[in-house]
């Protein structure tokens, strides 16, 4: 999964670190509260909303932590690391993994670029603040960079996130006719989402892109992306 041999890539501990996280403590402390947080692959807000995603619950989270170390081999270490954009980020959730058992240690990745190689391409990392741009009106391009299995060591799925019933879920979503039979493929890899936690999402972005009153035309696609090939200026 990464060079060092994570930790993470005991399900067990992923579950640990999702049910640790109190998404209420991550707006107040690092987003003043104002903040569309929800665990769930897509909000409920969404066209795409089939499941939950995973819950806090530290009690949960507790005993998972003290079943791993009850084995011998790892003392509840991890990494968290973020870029020094986002300082309240990582002391937030270390201050959550270790009220539940984990042993927490902050990294801190200088700039954007270097958070990119550390996660992207060296892949040497625990826990890390990292987005996954799923939009609500393209969700199958993003699920398939962060989910296939394929893309591992590759240019995607930074997680190394492995589950044949996901592969194929998205094999049906991509050969879907309609919305109905994609967002069936969706909730298959939602409910693994949820079970697995090769990530955890923590809410929503909104998207808002403005342009000159006197431009028309303009199409928003996805990912913050426009089209200017019926643009026109009065």
């Amino acid at each position: 999964m990464v060079p060092t041999k994570s930790i993470m890539t005991d399900k067990r501990v992923r579950q640990a670190v999702a049910a640790a996280i109190d998404m209420n403590q991550m707006n107040t402390r690092i987003w003043d509260g104002k903040a569309d947080l929800t665990s769930d692959l897509f909000s409920q807000k969404s066209r795409w909303y089939t499941v939950p995603g995973p819950k806090y619950d530290l009690d949960a989270a507790k005993k998972l932590v003290a079943q791993v170390k009850a084995e011998g081999t790892w003392d509840g270490s991890v990494r968290v690391a973020c870029d020094g954009s986002l300082p309240a980020w990582s002391i937030t959730v270390k201050t959550l993994l270790d009220a539940a058992g984990f042993k927490a240690t902050v990294v801190d990745l200088p700039d954007v670029a270097t958070r990119i190689t550390q996660i992207q391409v060296k892949r040497d990392y625990d826990i890390a603040c990292y987005g996954t741009a799923i939009a609500d009106s393209e969700p199958l391009y993003a699920m398939n960079r962060e989910f296939n299995s394929s893309f591992i060591g590759g240019a995607g799925n930074p997680t190394g996130y492995n589950n044949p019933a996901v592969d194929n879920a998205l094999k049906q979503a991509y050969a879907a006719k309609n919305d109905a039979d994609k967002k069936a493929a969706i909730e298959i890899i939602a409910k693994a989402y949820a079970t697995d936690v090769p990530l955890l999402s923590l809410g929503v972005t909104t998207e808002f892109i403005t342009w000159a009153s006197n431009v028309h035309g303009v199409e928003p696609l996805s990912m913050n992306i426009v089209s200017l090939a019926k643009a026109w200026v009065d």
